[in-house]
């Protein structure tokens, strides 16, 4: 009987544990989610690159569907900083890690606070650039 109750009292310790774990990363989403204009901007251009990704399938000017692959190149390019902010107000130099678990959902992220973290995302802006100056330079 001794044996069950310590071996319940154990369990309950764990399970304070992990709701405590729980609680605290809910304050941090929380704490997160306070920036509602960062959600909106995140929200409106990933529409716009939806709606501009079917457009152009529909376009039989090679000039235009040019013009639009810029324009969805310039809105990936203000995307990644938006998402770098966003993922960057989840972590507050918690973890050193490179790859750090997401804070919502099932995978691993890039950590915005290790140093390495911070150039992958630089090197993601700069190949995005490469691109658009190659889509730009290119003739239609």
């Amino acid at each position: 009987m001794v044996l069950k109750i310590s071996a319940f009292k154990i369990n309950w310790e764990k399970a304070m544990v992990m709701m405590k774990q729980d609680r605290n990363l809910d304050q941090k989403t929380n704490k997160s989610s306070k920036k509602p204009w960062l959600d909106g901007a995140l929200l409106a251009i990933l529409a716009l690159i939806i709606i501009l990704s079917i457009t152009i399938t529909n376009l039989h000017s090679a000039e235009q569907a040019k013009m639009i692959g810029i324009l969805i190149m310039v809105l990936a390019l203000i995307l990644v900083p938006l998402s770098y902010f966003k993922v960057k107000s989840f972590y507050h130099g918690d973890s050193k890690d490179l790859f750090v678990p997401k804070s919502m959902g099932v995978g691993i992220t890039i950590n915005p606070n290790n140093p390495l973290g911070k150039v992958i995302w630089v090197v993601i802006v700069l190949v995005l650039l490469y691109f658009l100056f190659k889509i730009m330079l290119t003739p239609a």
